[in-house]
């Protein structure tokens, strides 16, 4: 399974415009010095040692064999389906988000008639028949344009005539945003990859879990937005656990080690780490984003791709792979790019500020047969916990 949905699509897409998808000689990450800034600084600064024992140390009887097959599944939130809420908002909440001018236009006349809620009808003259179809609307493409004709029907005993407000793109999120308010944990759909969106007052936040059994390894996808208030420092913290076992967030060598180490050298295991298994605990570690083990993992990758008899398709990266597009490097390579780029790390968000979405890995011997994921995360309202069930582990 590739990377799913825009979402992954997009930072890719950012990452190649910064210079990191061009070809080894002129990469980010090399056998020589660093030629950028910034990211390419970080990803070079640890290419030159490994702390482990070299491939070439190893007799042709001790080395394994490399199996470098990608088998992502993707966990299914638990959460109510967006397609059966319907898009409706409180007029007090309407109210607080909209000017007064906006806000009087639609109300009716007498305040005896006074709705006590509103249903979105229709963006731009779609039809909006469900939450899943506002969120869609709410999130499409830039390019989509920043004015939203927004009609609203006043619910109560007899509905009236639609009225229709103008707002721009930020405003039509905080809509989204308020809408449906009783449902505090929704499974939307976008590109046909299921999310789970949880609202914790103005903050907005969508995760997706996907899992790889064989290399007991989760990665979520977590987009951070924040749609009214005031500027917030996100995320709080996150925690894993797989049938009630804690799993532990790894760093980009962490991960890259889970990917592309010779099965015979342990992984991140079940026990907690010194310096701690959470997402708090490991993004401030100062070598979080720094693939440190690159160069031994490479030479391996490159000795086992020259001990194969026939030519055979070439490796995609686990990570930095979209449908259609070969990466022009090696998938060690491409995935040391990725992980360093998008892992995800606090940040402080502002109000009306488009989303951030990045990527966590956490590992764990329970995810090979487990069923059912549990992400608490705090938005800054304390913890919410999030359930997942994982696809049947197959024999």
């Amino acid at each position: 399974m590739r990377i799913p949905g825009m979402r992954f699509y997009g930072l890719l897409v950012i990452l190649s415009a910064s210079g990191c998808f061009s070809g080894p000689s002129s990469s980010c990450i090399s056998d020589g010095a660093a030629s950028g800034s910034g990211l390419c600084d970080r990803v070079a600064a640890a290419m030159s040692f490994s702390a482990k024992k070299p491939w070439g140390c190893f007799s042709s009887a001790e080395k394994p064999e490399l199996d470098y097959n990608w088998e992502w599944q993707t966990a299914a939130p638990v959460a109510t389906r967006a397609e059966a809420v319907m898009p409706t908002l409180e007029a007090s909440r309407l109210a607080a988000l909209l000017h007064d001018s906006h806000f009087t236009e639609i109300q009716p006349a007498s305040s005896s008639n006074a709705p006590m809620s509103f249903r979105i009808a229709a963006i731009n003259g779609a039809a909006m028949s469900n939450f899943n179809q506002l969120n869609a609307a709410a999130t499409a493409e830039r390019n989509a344009g920043n004015n939203f004709a927004v009609s609203l029907v006043a619910e109560g005993p007899a509905e009236s005539a639609s009225r229709t407000i103008h707002v721009d793109r930020a405003k039509l999120l905080a809509l989204a945003q308020a809408a449906a308010c009783s449902e505090t944990g929704l499974r939307v759909t976008e590109d046909g990859n299921p999310w789970l969106l949880i609202r914790d007052d103005g903050v907005r936040c969508l995760v997706m879990a996907r899992v790889e059994r064989r290399r007991h390894m989760l990665h979520l996808a977590v987009s951070l937005s924040t749609c009214w208030g005031s500027a917030a420092n996100l995320p709080g913290e996150i925690e894993v656990s797989c049938d009630d076992h804690t799993l532990n967030c790894l760093t980009v060598a962490e991960s890259l080690d889970c990917l592309y180490s010779r099965p015979s050298q342990p992984n991140v295991d079940d026990s907690q780490k010194l310096d701690g298994h959470s997402f708090l605990a490991v993004s401030e570690r100062e070598d979080y984003l720094i693939p440190s083990n690159y160069k031994r993992l490479q030479q391996e990758f490159d000795q086992a791709q020259a001990a194969r008899e026939v030519m055979a398709r070439p490796v995609a990266p686990a990570f930095a792979a979209v449908p259609g597009i070969a990466y022009p490097g090696s998938a060690v390579l491409g995935d040391a790019r990725a992980l360093a780029g998008f892992l995800l790390q606090r940040q402080v968000i502002q109000v009306g500020e488009p989303e951030r979405t990045g990527w966590l890995v956490f590992s764990g011997e329970a995810l090979r047969r487990g069923k059912t994921l549990r992400v608490t995360i705090d938005l800054g309202h304390g913890p919410r916990t999030l359930i997942f069930k994982m696809p049947n582990a197959s024999e």
